[in-house]
């Protein structure tokens, strides 16, 4: 994992050694947290039992979500929490945290009015080793700029060695708009279910331990 990334994993370690009962990281599970291990009652009831999405971004940039097929392919409420963080030097701090209940209606919501036909038909294209990637890249930018205006955002990741991928992402305001309801908020004492966050993050560390109360 590249270190500029380990501030991400560790976030998730810290959420999941806090908040969730035990399991065994597998990077093939569908969910950072699979609904299963979502139990313990040191998170409110409404977001127990939902399998659980964990993303941290630059605070007010993109926050990123993957594979866009995958996403679109989402059939269930789930739990997403997202950490915005500042760099600090070599280290990073979360300046926000928010966990929002995503239920699927809403999810889906997001890629309206695009079917699944349409998705299949850019990842396709994006896919196509027998072309060039210089004419993947114009036929790829071509059929998304035929789609109609969604408020998930389909990114093409086209390069001149391997990369081949259809990702998608949600702008900032569009996430504290649609999901949290309220305005972006900054502070570096953030919290989530009650427990302050430790920052910072310290850069390079591959093991991270939380800070006990």
């Amino acid at each position: 994992m590249p270190e500029v990334q380990l501030h991400g994993f560790d976030f998730e370690n810290w959420i999941k050694e806090t908040f969730f009962a035990e399991f065994s990281v597998s990077y093939s599970n569908k969910w950072d947290i699979p609904a299963e291990f979502n139990t313990l009652p040191n998170i409110p009831d409404e977001f127990r039992h939902l399998p659980v999405s964990v993303k941290t971004c630059k605070n007010r940039k993109t926050i990123y979500f993957g594979d866009a097929l995958r996403q679109f392919g989402i059939d269930e409420d789930f739990l997403l929490i997202v950490g915005f963080w500042e760099q600090s030097g070599k280290n990073k701090n979360f300046v926000a945290i928010e966990a929002v209940k995503a239920t699927k209606q809403k999810w889906k919501n997001l890629f309206q009015p695009l079917m699944e036909k349409d998705i299949k038909l850019l990842d396709s294209t994006i896919k196509n080793r027998e072309m060039n990637y210089v004419e993947v890249k114009e036929l790829a930018e071509k059929i998304k700029k035929s789609f109609p205006p969604t408020k998930i955002v389909l990114n093409r990741k086209v390069d001149s060695k391997k990369q081949r991928r259809l990702q998608c992402s949600l702008t900032f305001k569009t996430f504290w708009s649609d999901f949290v309801g309220k305005e972006p908020y900054r502070n570096i004492e953030c919290s989530l279910f009650g427990k302050t966050v430790p920052n910072p993050f310290v850069s390079g560390s591959r093991v991270f331990k939380p800070k006990v109360d």
